[in-house]
């Protein structure tokens, strides 16, 4: 996914890093990728969908350079994979929230 068209007609381009979305990685090995994109469909014939919504689906194999830039911290593993995140909460409360991925 390179590019965003709305059904109201906005568009938004995306560009992504070399980091590997851990999280997305997880949820299509537990899921299943088909079961997930299958799940996603809805929203991507919403015509109330917007960007938010579309980006927080987590489909991508990398992480977009947009959300690398948002990261408060950011550490990667030997294989490119994100082990923990820190990022700002959405809340008003100007919380931070920290995923930490642990493997063997």
């Amino acid at each position: 996914l390179i590019e965003i068209e709305l059904s109201n007609g906005e568009t938004t381009n995306l560009s992504y890093s070399e980091i590997k979305n851990t999280k997305s990685y997880i949820l299509d090995n537990s899921f299943g990728k088909r079961t997930r994109r299958l799940r996603c469909s809805e929203l991507f014939g919403n015509p109330y969908a917007n960007f938010n919504n579309l980006k927080a689906l987590n489909i991508s194999k990398n992480l977009s350079n947009d959300e690398v830039n948002a990261s408060l911290e950011l550490q990667t593993d030997e294989n490119n994979f994100y082990t923990k995140r820190t990022i700002e909460s959405d809340d008003t409360a100007q919380a931070t929230v920290t995923m930490e991925f642990f493997t063997n």
